[in-house]
C-alpha cells in the first residue's frame, strides 16, 4: 500500500537492515523480540506521526485495537511516544473488554479487539486505523495492519 511504501521509505534512513524485511504487501510482520522491539515500535511511531502530520494534519483522529498478543502491552507505549513526539495525540483504543477478569484488564490495559471489530469501529469517525496483531501466525510474531475511512 501507499502508506507503507512511504513509511517504510522513511524509515530506510532511521533503521537497522533486520527492521526493513518485517514491512510485507499490506501489513508488517515480524517475529517479536529479533525483528521488531521497543526501538522499531518507536520508530514507526515517529515516522507515522510525521507521515500524518504531513498529509492529515496534526488534529488528525486515529484508533488502536490489539489482539492478545503479550507483547502488544510491551510495543504499543513506545509507538504511543513517537507519535506524541511528532504532535499526534487524538489516539482512541477499541477496547472490547467482553467477559474480562479484573487480572486480565491488567494483563490488556488497551483492551482486545479482534480486526474486524477495530475496521468497523473505526471506519466512520477516525482518519486512521490500526489494529495491533499478526493474524495467524505463530504467538512469537507481532505486526500492524493499518487502514483509513475506505476500508
Amino acid at each position: 500500500s501507499m502508506l507503507l511504501a512511504r513509511i517504510r521509505s522513511s524509515l530506510q534512513m532511521k533503521m537497522e537492515q533486520k527492521y526493513l524485511k518485517c514491512f510485507k504487501a499490506y501489513d508488517i510482520r515480524g517475529i517479536s523480540h529479533e525483528e521488531i522491539d521497543e526501538k522499531f515500535m518507536y520508530l514507526m511511531g515517529k515516522s507515522m506521526g510525521e507521515y500524518f502530520k504531513e498529509t492529515i494534519g496534526e488534529e488528525m483522529k486515529m484508533l488502536i485495537g490489539c489482539d492478545v498478543r503479550e507483547a502488544n502491552t510491551q510495543y504499543l507505549p513506545h509507538f504511543l511516544r513517537g507519535l506524541h513526539e511528532e504532535g499526534i495525540v487524538n489516539i482512541a483504543f477499541s477496547q472490547c473488554f467482553w467477559n474480562l477478569s479484573e487480572e486480565e484488564k491488567k494483563k490488556y490495559p488497551y483492551g482486545i479487539c479482534s480486526t474486524g471489530t477495530t475496521y468497523f469501529l473505526g471506519q466512520n469517525d477516525f482518519d486512521i486505523g490500526l489494529e495491533m496483531t499478526a493474524s495467524h501466525n505463530p504467538k512469537e510474531y507481532m505486526g500492524m495492519k493499518f487502514f483509513d475511512k475506505k476500508v
